[in-house]
């Protein structure tokens, strides 16, 4: 019989350079992601949001769906109001116009759109605490919103790097920005499977599409490039400058 051991090598590495390629995904995980339905018994709540132009900010359409008022809050005070939402037809996404502004964060151009396995920076509050970390870009696919009819949208899937704390709850995270390494947002965030550490985000095209004026951000100044020696202090200041802030669902 001929030495087989050589072919059983080379099936080996070429299934561990597949398992790598694939973000150690070689078989499909189950995500369980996590969207959050319309709302049909309205209750408070908040979440994130962040300035895209003068009295005008980017959150995602569940964090302040059906609210009597939307607040931005900042050190558990109340420091502006959304006077006006603009919902997208589809995606979990949404324009607050507000009394309240902050030097704009920019929307990637078309050529920035984020290609698998690129890092990107997450900003938000979950529980209502400031946390920032990097994630993986894993895949493309289309999701809907239970109770939305006709709501499928295109969003992108994110991986926590590295693995997150066990108990990690992403909840409030929702409508922070997702940063691509040049400074440009790519994303809002809208759901997650907590277990897992993914993170799911609208695409850059809904993004722009939500903007007055074809998708401009105008001249809006990049954020400082992430990197991991320095994710605590530009989210610190990101926060410090109102630019990334929580926002809160008031319901009588």
């Amino acid at each position: 019989m001929n030495n087989t051991k050589p072919l059983w090598v080379l099936v080996a590495v070429c299934l561990l350079g597949l398992w790598l390629y694939t973000d150690f995904d070689l078989l499909p995980t189950p995500y369980e992601l996590v969207l959050e339905p319309e709302r049909e018994i309205r209750v408070p709540g908040s979440g994130t949001a962040f300035s895209v132009g003068e009295g005008l900010w980017m959150t995602a359409r569940h964090v302040v769906d059906k609210c009597d008022g939307i607040g931005f809050i900042k050190n558990e005070r109340l420091v502006g109001v959304a006077d006006r939402v603009v919902h997208h037809d589809t995606a979990d996404a949404s324009l607050l116009y507000a009394d309240f502004s902050a030097l704009p964060l920019p929307i990637a151009r078309p050529n920035m759109d984020p290609q698998r396995h690129d890092d990107a920076f997450l900003i938000g509050y979950p529980a209502g605490s400031p946390r920032e970390f990097i994630a993986k870009q894993v895949e493309y696919r289309e999701i809907e919103r239970s109770g939305v009819p006709g709501g499928a949208f295109p969003v992108i899937v994110w991986a926590e790097r590295p693995e997150p704390p066990a108990g990690t709850d992403y909840a409030g995270m929702s409508g922070g920005p997702v940063i691509n390494g040049e400074g440009y947002v790519i994303g809002i965030l809208v759901g997650s499977d907590d277990a897992l550490g993914r993170i799911v985000a609208n695409t850059p095209t809904t993004l722009r599409s939500m903007l007055p004026g074809g998708g401009s951000s105008g001249g809006a100044q990049p954020v400082s490039s992430p990197t991991a020696g320095d994710l605590s202090e530009i989210g610190r200041r990101l926060r410090a400058e109102n630019r990334v802030i929580q926002v809160y669902c008031h319901v009588e």
